[in-house]
């Protein structure tokens, strides 16, 4: 796969004025609104699930809570590759070393790929190890197959 990427100009670090502090603003709000946005449609999912799930019963949605709490705690960890690799990518490419760039992308995706196959044994065996940490085994069991 060639990624054909031009070396960003250099620009002068010239003081910033104060006609530009309402562009800075709107660049700010340009990047963080839609994340705001995808907060809130992920905190809309999560409730529509609880309320859902959360008419079958109390076994059922605590199954559901304790799968998420499960699986996120797994995710997290190994989220810290790729925001590791993030500012690596961005300061090979700001010096236009793009040989970096794609050793760092490179890298990070056989890290990833190397923390997936150490994590799969965790959810093969999801249902042993929430008992281990005291969980009921009827909540356990359902929340394994989530």
């Amino acid at each position: 796969m060639h990624i054909d990427v031009a070396p960003l100009e250099t620009h002068s670090h010239a003081p910033v004025g104060a006609g530009s502090w309402t562009s800075h603003i709107r660049a700010t709000l340009s990047l963080g609104i839609p994340l705001i946005g995808a907060q809130l449609a992920q905190l809309g999912i999560h409730t529509t699930d609880v309320v859902i799930v959360g008419q079958l019963g109390a076994v059922p949605l605590a199954a559901m809570v304790l799968a998420g709490q499960f699986f996120f705690t797994i995710f997290i960890f190994g989220s810290g590759f790729s925001m590791a690799v993030m500012p690596m990518v961005a300061q090979a490419y700001g010096r236009g070393d793009i040989v970096s760039v794609r050793r760092s992308i490179r890298m990070g995706m056989w890290v990833s790929i190397l923390y997936v196959i150490l994590t799969m044994p965790l959810f093969f065996n999801a249902d042993a190890i929430l008992l281990a940490l005291g969980q009921k085994p009827e909540v356990a069991a359902l929340a394994a197959n989530y």
